[in-house]
């Protein structure tokens, strides 16, 4: 008979007991709560310096163990409407990942940890915004001052803002002597971590409505484009170094089009003046890339019109012909260009 220590890892995560008890451990969850344009702060946070990450225990979570159970509890805790199969509310198992799991996912959450198990590779849940309206707020006993520091150093996406008469302040610039210099936490930036979802981050810092494009650097060589990934867990990507942030150019003078009221999650440029909808015959469609828009029948989306290639990552991938389009929401993501018709 094999020895304890001589079994695989997989095997040894059924094993583990509590002594004496026969019972495997439970242990933390730990999540973040963010919409499409930033982050939310929890009702029950864990560090005085650090507000949006919070933690359950495994055992908390009600049989059967699946991702719709997981995120009916985090709603009930954190003050939405527990509804764990609503499409407002989508699960990630970590902040790198590109696709939410399904509801009806089994997760392990006895024995060996699973995903959230370590408070710098936390779950995320993205809640829509018409939930965050309805959130209620819960009133905390616990004195803030009473919690531990996050000892963690931020990590920044650093970038420079300009219009087309030059560079502009920055509404979060942190350097009396660079203006329009400015930065964010990369675990502001809400999944999935591709450009767009970096792009409507950026924009909410900038109080900021209007059409911009973003590139690379601010030498301007290289244009961001909104379905590329994003490494912000990395030692390498774009704006990681204050000597070498990405720019944020706005289409039009930024003086005349600041932010009032609605800050949009993604800008609305001019040329996205094409509406198109499915076409007959094509029914509701779920993405299985956050890339590309999920579809209903009916809706309305603006786009520019320009057929592109893109690859939709499913199994096997696919390149797909496609145009770039806004929904009603103001996302920008991919569509399929066969399915879809002009109005």
């Amino acid at each position: 008979m094999l020895a304890l220590s001589d079994l695989p890892i997989c095997c040894k995560a059924q094993t583990d007991r509590q002594p004496g008890r026969g019972k495997a451990l439970h242990h933390y969850i730990y999540y973040r709560l963010y919409t499409n344009n930033g982050a939310l702060k929890s009702n029950n946070p864990i560090y005085s310096n650090d507000r949006f990450i919070c933690r359950i225990l495994s055992r908390s979570v009600a049989p059967p163990h699946t991702v719709a159970s997981l995120k009916r509890h985090i709603c009930r805790i954190e003050g939405f409407e527990s509804s764990g199969s609503d499409i407002s509310y989508k699960l990630y198992s970590s902040l790198s990942e590109r696709v939410p799991l399904e509801d009806s996912t089994r997760l392990s959450l006895r024995g060996n940890p699973g995903p959230g198990s370590s408070e710098t590779d936390p779950m995320a849940l993205m809640v829509a915004v018409s939930a965050v309206e309805k959130r209620s707020m819960a009133a905390s006993t616990l004195d803030p001052k009473t919690l531990p520091e996050w000892s963690d150093e931020p990590r920044y996406v650093y970038y420079r803002v300009y219009d087309q008469g030059g560079e502009v302040s920055s509404k979060t610039s942190f350097n009396e002597t660079d203006f329009s210099l400015g930065r964010v936490d990369t675990l502001s930036v809400p999944p999935p971590h591709i450009v767009s979802s970096l792009r409507s981050r950026l924009l909410q810092a900038e109080e900021a409505n209007q059409a911009v494009q973003l590139f690379e650097d601010d030498c301007g060589e290289t244009i961001m484009n909104d379905a590329d990934a994003i490494a912000l867990s990395s030692a390498d990507y774009p704006g990681i170094n204050e000597d070498e942030p990405i720019a944020i150019v706005y289409q039009s003078d930024k003086s005349a089009s600041t932010s009032e009221g609605k800050i949009y999650a993604s800008p609305q440029p001019s040329s996205f003046s094409k509406q198109i909808k499915l076409l007959p015959g094509c029914g509701d469609w779920k993405s299985p890339d956050p890339a590309w828009h999920d579809l209903t029948v009916g809706e309305i989306f603006k786009t520019d019109g320009v057929v592109r290639t893109e690859n939709l990552h499913t199994t096997p991938v696919q390149t797909r012909p496609c145009y770039m389009a806004i929904n009603s929401a103001g996302k920008h993501a991919l569509v399929i260009s066969g399915w879809m018709g002009f109005c």
